[in-house]
């Protein structure tokens, strides 16, 4: 009796965390401009690559939630039926239920990549943090900041995550949680992302 194996097919696993807080409420619409150009961007790819695309969106205000989960980018909604700001930001806390959650997809049969892209402000300022303990002389904050940067440096290589923040400031306040793939997003199609 012989055994064949399948073909390995190359399956990306995309998980697209905005933030939905009130501080983004100015860019409410741009947020949903730039995330559908996204959908359809990764929908033409998937297309012409023969690739299978994965989507899974969270939105984050003072906690993170998971609104749709793995599915095929071809069937996905607009982001205007999803997305709408409520309350502060819980940046570490989204992006960390994101990485674990991308942990639970299994890697059997496929060639898998994964890529979290988080669209935020940068202004982090409600995480609670997964068993963050008090440590001597640093705030909370710092201690989140800790495990944020050294939840990013230790990702499987088949893993990537990005954040797109609108300014400068976002872009400091990324840098300042570890993340190191950063880009400044703009909803215009002439400059885009």
């Amino acid at each position: 009796m012989s055994f064949s194996t399948a073909k390995q097919n190359l399956t990306n696993h995309i998980a697209l965390v905005l933030d939905a807080s009130y501080s983004m409420q100015h860019l409410q619409d741009k947020v949903i401009q730039v995330t559908d150009r996204l959908v359809a961007a990764w929908a033409k790819d998937s297309v012409d690559k023969e690739q299978e695309t994965r989507v899974t969106v969270y939105t984050f205000a003072d906690t993170p939630r998971c609104d749709i989960w793995d599915m095929d980018v071809m069937r996905l909604p607009s982001m205007k039926s999803l997305y709408s700001v409520r309350g502060n930001t819980a940046l570490i806390d989204a992006t960390t239920l994101a990485l674990n959650d991308g942990e639970l997809i299994t890697e059997k049969y496929s060639d898998h990549a994964f890529l979290a892209i988080i669209l935020t402000d940068g202004e982090e300022n409600c995480s609670k943090g997964t068993g963050t303990k008090p440590v001597y002389g640093r705030t909370p904050r710092e201690v989140l900041i800790q495990q944020m940067g050294l939840r990013l440096a230790g990702l499987k290589d088949n893993r990537t995550v990005a954040v797109l923040v609108p300014n400068d400031q976002g872009y400091r306040e990324a840098k300042q949680y570890g993340f190191s793939n950063i880009a400044m997003w703009d909803a215009t199609f002439e400059r885009g992302l």
